[in-house]
């Protein structure tokens, strides 16, 4: 094998690792399912230290929706303390169209932005803290309503 050939396996050896690094500091692997009696919970632990340096939000990756059978559901994103049960409200909208959606890869997952303020800068950074999503019923009851969660990344702050 040439010197030319093992550097450049070699390099491309160390891409695919640094690539795989910097993917896993700027997003969640969580998968969760959030039902209107059951919210989908999200850790922040891999993106607490890059939050704090650059806190310019949170987005939700959404890979799954089924609509409920009667009326509409609200979908919830909240900031919410495990050991208390404190709750801070981050985000609330909801699909549209309201229709079945299954993303057909990760790269097709609908994206919603939680704008983070100071106080919800202070609860991310506390081990207890994770984002609760829940799908709160708008007109009927809610039943039949799913959300599949592909986990949180890093807001772009352009």
């Amino acid at each position: 094998m040439s010197t030319f050939s093992r550097w450049g396996t070699g390099m491309l050896g160390v891409a695919i690792v640094t690539g795989v690094v910097l993917v896993r500091s700027q997003s969640t692997p969580d998968v969760a399912v959030a039902t209107p009696g059951a919210p989908a919970r999200l850790g922040l632990d891999i993106l607490r230290s890059d939050i704090a340096r650059s806190p310019s939000g949170l987005v939700l990756r959404v890979t799954a929706y089924e609509p409920p059978r009667v009326g509409t559901v609200a979908i919830v994103a909240r900031l919410e303390n495990a050991r208390t049960g404190e709750t801070r409200e981050v985000g609330r909208f909801g699909m549209f169209p309201d229709a079945p959606f299954r993303a057909a890869s990760p790269n097709d997952a609908q994206r919603f932005a939680l704008k983070l303020g100071i106080i919800d800068l202070e609860w991310v950074q506390r081990a207890e803290t994770h984002v609760s999503v829940v799908l709160e019923p708008a007109g009927g009851d809610g039943a039949g309503a799913r959300l599949v969660t592909g986990g949180l990344e890093l807001r772009d702050p352009r």
